[in-house]
Order: C-alpha cells, then sequence, then structure tokens
C-alpha cells in the first residue's frame, strides 16, 4: 500500500542519526513514537515530528525531513504515522521499528 515506511525497519549505532525523508503520498505525515504491544497508540513522552505536510509536486530539495537521534542503541524503537485521514496510516501498514529483536 501507499502508507508505509522504506525501510520498516533498520539497526542503528548509539549516536547515529536517522533522517526520515517525507515523499511519496502527499497529505500530512507524522514519526511518532509507540511500543510493540501497542503499535497504533502514541507512547506517552515518546518522540513525535508533528505532522509534516507533502507537496503534491515535490522536487528532491522540497522534501521535507525529521532527525531522530538513537541515544541508546540497546532500546527497541517502535514508531508509527498518526495521521488518521483518509484512513488510519498506522493499520495501513505504516509502522516500523529501529534496532528491533
Amino acid at each position: 500500500g501507499p502508507f508505509v515506511f522504506t525501510p520498516t525497519t533498520l539497526n542503528a549505532t548509539t549516536g547515529s542519526v536517522i533522517t526520515f525523508n517525507f515523499s511519496g503520498v502527499p497529505g500530512f505525515h507524522s514519526v511518532t513514537q509507540s511500543n510493540f504491544s501497542s503499535p497504533c497508540q502514541t507512547m506517552p513522552g515518546g518522540f513525535d515530528s508533528g505532522f509534516v505536510q507533502i507537496g503534491v509536486s515535490g522536487t528532491p530539495a522540497a522534501i521535507p525531513t525529521w532527525n531522530l537521534t538513537i541515544t541508546n542503541a540497546s532500546i527497541p524503537i517502535w514508531f508509527h504515522c498518526k495521521q488518521l485521514a483518509p484512513q488510519p496510516h498506522c493499520t495501513a501498514g505504516m509502522v516500523g521499528g529501529i534496532n528491533v529483536p
């Protein structure tokens, strides 16, 4: 489907900066922390990019980005897109993980 993070999982070391490039389906998307047992629920106190807009005719220079610094590579990180329109993006498959088992 069109609502995905690519890649869905990756490994990173402590201190690495992960850059999320917002491209693809126009609209508003987010990178919002969740957990394995509730992948579509925002984790209280977790990170959240807020909604980032993808334009209709984006050029590579205009692709919005958001950075996440890995502070402890031994702790798995789960994330999802919290957008609910036109359908919930998380349940459509827009979920991912960093350093997952």
